[in-house]
C-alpha cells in the first residue's frame, strides 16, 4: 500500500472518508462510484450545515479524540509505515495518545 492509499485509510478511520475508499485502485469502476458517492455526501452535509444549522456534520465534530485514537490504531495495524510519521505528525513516533485537538 502506498502513501495515498494509506492516508485514505487514515481518513476513513477518522470518519472523514467513505468506508472502503482507502483500498480502491484509482482506475477501477468502484473508485469512480466511490468518488460520486463522496461528492453527493459532501453536498448533503453542506446543506445540513448551511441550511439546517447542523454542526454535527463539520469535520471538527466528526474527527473527535476517539476518532484520532481509532486512526492511530489503524496506523499501527498497517505496520507503522514511514509515510504516516511524515504525513501524520499527530501520531508521534511513540504511538502515544496525546492529541492537541481544539
Amino acid at each position: 500500500m502506498f502513501t495515498a492509499n494509506s492516508m485514505n485509510c487514515l481518513a476513513e478511520a477518522l470518519g472523514l472518508a467513505l468506508p472502503g475508499n482507502g483500498t480502491l485502485l484509482a482506475t477501477t469502476r468502484a473508485a469512480g462510484i466511490c468518488l460520486k458517492t463522496a461528492g453527493r455526501r459532501i453536498v448533503e452535509m453542506a446543506k445540513q450545515h448551511y441550511q439546517q444549522g447542523n454542526r454535527d456534520v463539520l469535520p471538527r465534530s466528526i474527527a473527535t479524540l476517539q476518532a484520532f485514537e481509532n486512526a492511530m490504531a489503524a496506523r499501527h495495524r498497517h505496520g507503522r509505515l514511514d509515510q504516516h510519521r511524515v504525513a501524520y505528525p499527530g501520531g508521534g513516533g511513540s504511538g502515544g495518545r496525546e492529541f492537541h485537538h481544539g
